[in-house]
């Protein structure tokens, strides 16, 4: 069973039903930093891990989820 998570998914419905998901109706869930280490655990064990100055987020749409200010294009 899959849960999904953030505010996303609403703008998506072809996406849901293509991969045959349901979204709650009773409210968004929001990720925390501690349901990502057992993601972290596998892939430490599989040589996935790099220097904490190497770190850095990946987001989905990075490049159109936030408005840019003017002067900032």
């Amino acid at each position: 069973m899959w849960s999904l998570a953030g505010t996303g998914w609403p703008a998506y419905p072809e996406l849901q039903g293509q991969l045959n998901l349901t979204v709650s109706d009773s409210g968004v869930l929001y990720p925390e930093a501690e349901d990502m280490l057992l993601l972290a655990h596998h892939a430490f064990e599989r040589g996935e891990a790099v220097d904490a100055e190497h770190a850095s987020p990946v987001y989905l749409r990075d490049t159109v989820a936030w408005k840019k200010l003017p002067g900032r294009e």
